[in-house]
């Protein structure tokens, strides 16, 4: 399943915290906003909620910004734990 996020339209793969499955299955009037129910996991059927979706962007971001804070110190002397 796959999600966009911020007004960029970014992509995010949506994964199973349970199995790593990016298989979802999903009634035809979801909607992220508005009708996030009846979502689940193709491969072990876990039923996906939209908090999972949001730890999982969020922890993209993360990933994102620190990379770019490695990139843009690299080589001056700074460490981010």
């Amino acid at each position: 399943m796959e999600c966009s996020i911020m007004q960029e339209r970014q992509t995010l793969q949506i994964t199973c915290p349970d199995c790593g499955c990016n298989q979802m299955s999903r009634p035809d009037d979801f909607h992220f906003d508005t009708n996030f129910v009846d979502v689940f996991c193709g491969d072990c059927g876990r039923e996906i909620f939209k908090d999972d979706v949001i730890s999982q962007a969020t922890n993209t971001v993360k990933k994102q910004i620190d990379d770019m804070f490695r990139n843009t110190f690299k080589g001056g002397g700074f460490k981010l734990k």
